[in-house]
């Protein structure tokens, strides 16, 4: 999941997707896991698998919401740019 998370902060969004479904085959519950998934499916313009993710997002808690979500987001990413790109994946479905 770490892994997928700095890939996802460089823009590396074929490794973030790579190193998430690695992440979710030990934790499929992790909702976060899910969220940075979908966020990286939708960079790379898989819309439909990227709204699959998030409805297993959801599945996986119902509680944790896209503005919870973002708001951890914007709190923990080193750089606006970082948070930027943890996010835009995710704008692009209409989130933001």
């Amino acid at each position: 999941h770490h892994k997928a998370l700095v890939s996802t902060c460089r823009g590396d969004f074929d490794n973030a997707i790579s190193f998430v479904k690695t992440a979710l085959q030990q934790q499929p519950g992790l909702a976060w896991a899910w969220y940075l998934k979908a966020n990286a499916q939708a960079c790379n313009g898989d819309k439909q698998g990227a709204q699959e993710a998030l409805a297993r997002a959801e599945a996986a808690n119902d509680n944790l919401s896209f503005k919870e979500f973002a708001a951890v987001v914007n709190k923990t990413s080193a750089t606006k740019a970082a948070a930027e790109r943890r996010l835009a994946g995710l704008a692009s479905l209409g989130l933001a």
